[in-house]
């Protein structure tokens, strides 16, 4: 039987944080969606995690963070338009494309240069974040399935495959917004969340901040089944 944890219950987060340093995966709130989670620096893990929603072997994944003081490890800059954002959207749904730093020991599959970071608001999540480190993370359910408001949806496909789930009850299903700041600016991939008009709003005394408009093409999915960072991330 799959080991279900209310996420607010004393003893989740250590039960669930032993399963992640043990090399397992757990499904945990991200904002708006429950998500599979796994240590980001064991390649065993992150190949599990692509296997079990029958994903490509370079999906691209979001690393998860405690604090935005873990960003320097794990891009080759941090933006001045990324610290603002940090600054007024973390915790919460926004998830920054950065440039990723070259010594870093993670497989981030096609991700063209860039690390997806993301500092989540749910508490348990976070607690756990910060009982491990960075974590690596994609929706909890099988490519081109409907993203997971609940965790009886994520325990129907994965079941014991999973070491842990953290019950959060359901999730409303907002999508976190996706800002590319890899090139110096700010730039919308994805709506969600936060509007660009927020975005912008929080980076406008900078030069060379670029549009808070996604592209018009291509779209990432926004119907069952597109994952939140972009076609193959997280909510």
């Amino acid at each position: 039987m799959a080991l279900v944890l209310d996420a607010a219950e004393d003893g989740a987060v250590d039960q669930a944080v032993e399963v992640v340093t043990g090399g397992g995966l757990i499904v945990a709130p991200v904002g708006g969606v429950y998500a599979l989670i796994g240590d980001a620096f064991v390649g065993q893990v992150t190949a599990l995690l692509r296997a079990l929603r029958g994903a490509a072997v370079d999906l691209p994944l979001t690393l998860l963070v405690r604090s935005h003081k873990q960003l320097p490890g794990l891009a080759s800059q941090v933006p001045e338009a990324a610290e603002e954002l940090v600054a007024g959207f973390w915790p919460g749904p926004l998830t920054l494309l950065l440039p990723v730093a070259e010594s870093i020991a993670v497989d981030l599959g096609a991700s063209d240069g860039t690390v997806a970071v993301r500092q989540p608001a749910d508490e348990a999540t976070l607690a756990v974040v910060g009982g491990v480190g960075p974590l690596a993370c994609s929706s909890a359910a099988p490519v081109a399935e409907p993203l997971p408001a609940t965790v009886a949806e994520a325990v129907d496909a994965f079941g014991e495959s999973v070491g842990a789930y953290l019950d959060a009850g359901e999730l409303d299903g907002a999508r976190s917004t996706v800002v590319d700041c890899s090139r110096g600016g700010a730039e919308v991939r994805r709506r969600g969340a936060i509007s660009a008009d927020e975005v912008l709003d929080a980076v406008s005394g900078l030069d060379g901040t670029g549009s808070g408009e996604p592209p018009a093409a291509p779209q990432a999915p926004a119907g069952p089944g597109g994952d939140a960072d972009g076609p193959e991330r997280i909510d």
